[in-house]
Protein backbone atom coordinates (compact mmCIF):
# COMPACT_ATOMS: atom_id res chain seq x y z
CA UNK A 1 0.00 0.00 0.00
CA UNK A 2 1.46 3.37 -1.04
CA UNK A 3 0.46 6.62 0.57
CA UNK A 4 0.98 9.90 -1.16
CA UNK A 5 2.02 12.80 1.03
CA UNK A 6 1.28 16.26 -0.26
CA UNK A 7 4.30 18.53 -0.49
CA UNK A 8 4.69 20.80 2.52
CA UNK A 9 4.93 24.51 2.23
CA UNK A 10 7.85 26.30 3.81
CA UNK A 11 5.55 28.84 5.40
CA UNK A 12 3.48 27.36 8.22
CA UNK A 13 0.89 30.13 8.14
CA UNK A 14 0.40 30.28 4.37
CA UNK A 15 -3.38 30.34 4.61
CA UNK A 16 -3.48 33.10 7.21
CA UNK A 17 -1.95 36.35 5.98
CA UNK A 18 -2.32 38.00 9.40
CA UNK A 19 0.06 35.40 10.86
CA UNK A 20 2.64 35.29 8.11
CA UNK A 21 6.11 36.01 9.27
CA UNK A 22 8.03 34.53 12.09
CA UNK A 23 8.52 34.89 15.78
CA UNK A 24 6.38 37.02 18.02
CA UNK A 25 4.51 38.80 15.25
CA UNK A 26 2.28 35.75 14.89
CA UNK A 27 1.20 35.72 18.54
CA UNK A 28 -2.36 36.79 19.14
CA UNK A 29 -3.95 38.87 21.86
CA UNK A 30 -5.45 35.70 23.33
CA UNK A 31 -2.00 34.30 24.16
CA UNK A 32 -0.84 37.53 25.72
CA UNK A 33 -3.94 37.63 27.94
CA UNK A 34 -3.45 34.00 28.95
CA UNK A 35 0.18 34.70 29.86
CA UNK A 36 -0.83 37.87 31.71
CA UNK A 37 -3.34 36.07 33.92
CA UNK A 38 -0.98 33.13 34.50
CA UNK A 39 1.75 35.49 35.68
CA UNK A 40 -0.65 37.33 37.99
CA UNK A 41 -1.99 34.05 39.35
CA UNK A 42 1.42 32.48 39.97
CA UNK A 43 3.15 35.62 41.25
CA UNK A 44 0.29 36.38 43.62
CA UNK A 45 -0.27 32.79 44.75
CA UNK A 46 1.33 33.26 48.18
CA UNK A 47 -0.84 36.29 48.77
CA UNK A 48 -4.00 34.48 47.64
CA UNK A 49 -3.20 31.59 50.02
CA UNK A 50 -2.57 33.99 52.91
CA UNK A 51 -5.83 35.82 52.28
CA UNK A 52 -7.67 32.50 52.09
CA UNK A 53 -6.25 31.43 55.46
CA UNK A 54 -7.32 34.75 56.93
CA UNK A 55 -10.84 34.39 55.53
CA UNK A 56 -11.22 30.86 56.93
CA UNK A 57 -9.92 31.94 60.34
CA UNK A 58 -12.20 34.98 60.35
CA UNK A 59 -15.23 32.93 59.29
CA UNK A 60 -14.76 30.48 62.18
CA UNK A 61 -13.91 33.22 64.68
CA UNK A 62 -10.28 32.18 65.14
CA UNK A 63 -7.33 34.40 65.90
CA UNK A 64 -4.57 34.27 63.30
CA UNK A 65 -1.25 36.07 63.67
CA UNK A 66 2.38 35.52 62.78
CA UNK A 67 3.54 35.58 66.40
CA UNK A 68 2.36 32.13 67.40
CA UNK A 69 0.03 29.30 66.49
CA UNK A 70 -3.46 29.88 67.85
CA UNK A 71 -5.96 27.05 68.30
CA UNK A 72 -8.76 27.09 65.73
CA UNK A 73 -11.47 24.50 66.23
CA UNK A 74 -13.35 23.64 63.04
CA UNK A 75 -15.72 20.69 63.17
CA UNK A 76 -14.20 19.44 66.43
CA UNK A 77 -10.61 19.43 65.13
CA UNK A 78 -7.83 21.94 65.61
CA UNK A 79 -6.73 23.54 62.33
CA UNK A 80 -4.63 26.28 63.92
CA UNK A 81 -1.30 24.86 62.78
CA UNK A 82 -2.47 24.46 59.18
CA UNK A 83 -3.91 27.98 59.04
CA UNK A 84 -0.71 29.36 60.56
CA UNK A 85 1.35 27.57 57.91
CA UNK A 86 -0.87 28.90 55.12
CA UNK A 87 -0.68 32.40 56.53
CA UNK A 88 3.12 32.28 56.65
CA UNK A 89 3.18 31.39 52.94
CA UNK A 90 2.62 35.10 52.34
CA UNK A 91 6.30 35.67 53.00
CA UNK A 92 7.07 33.95 49.69
CA UNK A 93 5.42 36.99 48.13
CA UNK A 94 8.62 38.89 48.87
CA UNK A 95 10.17 36.88 46.03
CA UNK A 96 7.22 36.10 43.76
CA UNK A 97 5.68 39.57 43.49
CA UNK A 98 8.82 41.36 42.18
CA UNK A 99 9.57 38.46 39.82
CA UNK A 100 5.99 38.55 38.57
CA UNK A 101 6.12 42.33 38.15
CA UNK A 102 9.30 42.00 36.10
CA UNK A 103 7.69 39.27 33.99
CA UNK A 104 4.63 41.48 33.40
CA UNK A 105 6.86 44.38 32.32
CA UNK A 106 8.65 42.12 29.86
CA UNK A 107 5.35 40.73 28.60
CA UNK A 108 3.95 44.23 28.07
CA UNK A 109 7.11 45.31 26.24
CA UNK A 110 6.89 42.26 23.96
CA UNK A 111 3.19 42.93 23.42
CA UNK A 112 3.86 46.57 22.47
CA UNK A 113 6.75 45.62 20.19
CA UNK A 114 4.65 42.93 18.51
CA UNK A 115 1.80 45.28 17.75
CA UNK A 116 4.14 48.04 16.56
CA UNK A 117 5.84 45.61 14.17
CA UNK A 118 2.46 44.32 13.00
CA UNK A 119 1.26 47.89 12.42
CA UNK A 120 4.38 48.79 10.44
CA UNK A 121 4.15 45.60 8.39
CA UNK A 122 0.47 46.21 7.59
CA UNK A 123 1.22 49.80 6.52
CA UNK A 124 3.37 48.63 3.62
Amino acid sequence: MVFYAAPRSRCRNLGRPDLQGSGLAGMSLKWFLILFFLIVLIAGAPLWVTMGAGLVADYYGCSLNEGSIQPCMIGGEDYGHGLYTLMMMGWFGIATVPIGFTALCILCAVFALTWILKFLRDRR
